[in-house]
């Protein structure tokens, strides 16, 4: 998964870093019950979020990413989204899922990464702000994760 969502033009190791960078930050803001919405996006879909949000094309880091989501950033609503080593966009409005079938637990955050995968085949994660819950949204449905699934979803490249 990870090799095809960001391609082979970065090197193994920089690539392992970005992946624990973004397993790192989403603990973080789940350990912090602060909310969360990251769209993980190939090069070739990042025309779906060009008319949205804010234009950032800056280099992944766990602080920029902790630092976007916190309330007094005026960025912080909306998702993020992230392709290869960098975060492309912040405060990107997503297409909201009409899917009835999502538990009444899941509230907005989580029916617009769901809108998002449905519409454009992203992937994306959802920290629930009440809970901290941390959820893995692809292919139409929304898995609740823990650190452990985190870290299998987002592995190692080289191996």
């Amino acid at each position: 998964f990870i090799n095809r969502l960001f391609p082979a033009r970065k090197g193994t190791a920089e690539l392992s870093k970005i992946g624990y960078t973004i397993a790192d930050v989403v603990r973080s803001l789940s350990d912090n019950k602060i909310g969360a919405l990251i769209v993980l996006a190939k090069p070739m879909q990042l025309d779906y979020f060009s008319k949205s949000g804010v234009e950032l094309k800056a280099m992944i880091s766990h602080e920029l990413i902790y630092g976007i989501f916190q309330k007094s950033n005026p960025l912080h609503d909306g998702a993020i989204v992230v392709c290869d080593d960098r975060v492309e966009r912040a405060s990107v409005i997503l297409p909201v899922s009409d899917n009835n079938d999502v538990p009444k637990n899941f509230g907005l955050r989580h029916r617009a990464a769901l809108g998002a995968c449905e519409h454009y085949g992203v992937i994306a994660l959802a920290v629930s702000e009440e809970s901290g819950m941390i959820s893995w949204i692809q292919n139409g449905t929304i898995r609740v994760v823990d650190q452990d699934e985190l870290n299998s979803l987002l592995p190692l490249w080289s191996q």
